[in-house]
């Protein structure tokens, strides 16, 4: 979403994202969650971060099912 409205924003716009209390990240290490927090972080980190997060969700769905087997 954010880059298809960057290319449009005004000079010094800005994006605003609005979770809720219950996307908290005290479940996740504290590596991931300064990661998360890092305000610095690029585009490209976030894309690694959902990267990560997939590949991770596929392997907890592998876990899942043979678990049920």
């Amino acid at each position: 979403m954010c880059q298809t409205f960057l290319p449009i924003m005004r000079k010094n716009g800005r994006i605003v994202n609005v979770s809720s209390a219950n996307s908290s990240l005290n479940n996740y290490s504290q590596n991931i969650q300064d990661r998360f927090r890092n305000r610095n972080k690029t585009l490209q980190d976030i894309e690694t971060l959902v990267q990560e997060y997939e590949v991770c969700q596929s392997y907890l769905w592998i876990f899942e099912f043979l678990a049920v087997q």
